[in-house]
């Protein structure tokens, strides 16, 4: 998980804040994610041919999330599934943006699939902003009167 991921035209993949895996907001607020998730497959992973790559969110019970009329419009409903080719002797690129909001604070998982079956899984762990944080941020300021 990062911030973003772009795929450039030589293969190489460029990543910015990568390693997202905790997201964090004031407490009775959802936390929004907003990342992209980027999954490449090498040569021997996956046979060559037409396959169906799929991201999916699951709680800790792994059952899928419900994001019915949580997530926003520009951002695909989940699970994404997409139709790739995989040519012999490249690697498969596949990169999901999304927006989510969280309501419970718990420990998810995004999930990769490829033809339904798991080949990569990303814990998330949501947690609430601790008065400490928020002071951090500017959110909130010090409870200690000025001199």
């Amino acid at each position: 998980m990062s911030d973003a991921v772009h795929v450039l035209p030589d293969g190489t993949i460029c990543v910015i804040r990568g390693g997202i895996g905790r997201i964090r907001a004031p407490s009775g607020q959802p936390a929004l994610l907003r990342a992209a998730a980027m999954l490449r497959l090498e040569q021997d992973e996956v046979a060559p041919g037409a396959h169906t790559f799929e991201v999916d969110i699951v709680d800790a019970a792994n059952r899928r999330l419900d994001l019915t009329g949580l997530v926003e419009a520009d951002s695909p409903p989940l699970p994404f599934r997409m139709p790739v080719t995989i040519v012999a002797g490249r690697p498969a690129q596949f990169v999901a943006n999304m927006q989510v909001p969280f309501v419970a604070r718990e420990t998810y998982a995004l999930v990769f699939r490829v033809d339904d079956t798991e080949v990569y899984r990303v814990k998330l762990e949501i947690e609430d902003l601790t008065p400490a944080d928020l002071q951090a941020l500017g959110v909130i300021g010090s409870h200690e009167s000025p001199r």
